[in-house]
C-alpha cells in the first residue's frame, strides 16, 4: 500500500500527475491484453478545495488502427463500499471488480479506459460517495492527468 501513501507534496493544479508506478490488473478470463498503471493525481473537491485522488489508466497492447487517436474513456464505475480495499485499482488488481466485463469491451475497441478511485478511498481522507460534483472532477481530472 506504500503507493496510496502520499509523499511530501506541495498543491497542484487539478489534472497535474503526482506520480504512477505499472499495475497488474484482472480483467477476467478471455481478457484483452494490456498495459496498465496507477496514478495520483490532483483535483478538487465539491468546495473547489484540492486533493489527491487515485486511479487506474488501461491501455490496450494493440495498436490503434481506428481514424484520428485513440479513444479515451473515463470510466466511472459504481461504489463497492467506503472501504479502502473497495477502491477500484485495488478491484481490478485483486480480480474482483464487477465492472470486468464492460471494461474489457472497451479494451477490445481499442479504447484507453481511464478509472478513479474518487477522492478519499485510498489515502485516508474521508471517500466522496455521493458527492456528485467531487466525483466528476476526479473523472474528469484523470483524463488531464
Amino acid at each position: 500500500m506504500d503507493f496510496y501513501s502520499p509523499p511530501t507534496i506541495t498543491a497542484g493544479n487539478h489534472g497535474d500527475l503526482i506520480w504512477y508506478r505499472e499495475a497488474n490488473i484482472d480483467l477476467g478470463k478471455d481478457a484483452p491484453f494490456t498495459r496498465s498503471w496507477d496514478v495520483a493525481y490532483w483535483s478538487v473537491d465539491s468546495n473547489g478545495r484540492p486533493n489527491v485522488v487515485t486511479g487506474s489508466v488501461i491501455l490496450p497492447t494493440a495498436r490503434w488502427s481506428g481514424t484520428g487517436s485513440r479513444p479515451v474513456l473515463s470510466y466511472a464505475v459504481g461504489t463497492h463500499g467506503l472501504g479502502q480495499r473497495c477502491a477500484p485499482s485495488l478491484q481490478l488488481a485483486a480480480g474482483t471488480d464487477y465492472e470486468q466485463a464492460n471494461i474489457a469491451a472497451a479494451i477490445n475497441r481499442g479504447y484507453a479506459v481511464l478509472i478513479t478511485d474518487n477522492a478519499g478511498y485510498t489515502n485516508g481522507d474521508t471517500p466522496t460517495y455521493l458527492a456528485g460534483e467531487s466525483q466528476a472532477h476526479a473523472a474528469v481530472d484523470i483524463v488531464t492527468a
